[in-house]
């Protein structure tokens, strides 16, 4: 299974549209994250479940990678992000309470994921993915 943090790694390496000076920063709190050993889909929510009456499928095992529970929340809190602030919020909210992993743990990963996304989503999500960067 590779690497959760070193694909982040990767990602923002390779990501021209971040600053030198953005993307030495957003790789420093890489740094400082927590690694980890659980089974991250990394592109988790509605759309990629499927309910067929009796049993729920997960698809989209793309981006499947070993590392901590708190970023792959992260990363479906960026994606219910582009749905709606409420509904983000809710899945975080619902996520941390099931989980008992702290809020603050899936938000740390934010700015680090968001930079990974910079230009690699649609444009009219700039703005929320920059707000994600710049801490807010």
């Amino acid at each position: 299974m590779p690497d959760l943090k070193q694909r982040f790694h990767d990602d923002l390496v390779i990501n021209d549209r971040l600053s030198a000076d953005l993307k030495k920063n957003l790789l420093g709190v890489l740094g400082g994250l927590p690694d980890g050993q659980a089974l991250c889909h990394c592109d988790f929510h509605a759309g990629n479940v499927f309910f067929d009456g009796a049993k729920y499928t997960v698809i989209d095992l793309l981006q499947v990678s070993r590392g901590d529970p708190a970023a792959d929340a992260a990363c479906s809190y960026v994606a219910w992000s582009f749905t709606g602030t409420e509904i983000a919020e809710y899945y975080l909210n619902r996520y941390c309470g099931e989980s008992g992993i702290s809020e603050k743990s899936v938000r740390q990963w934010l700015r680090v994921y968001a930079g990974t996304l910079l230009g690699q989503v649609p444009e009219k999500f700039t703005p929320i993915i920059e707000r994600f960067i710049a801490g807010s």
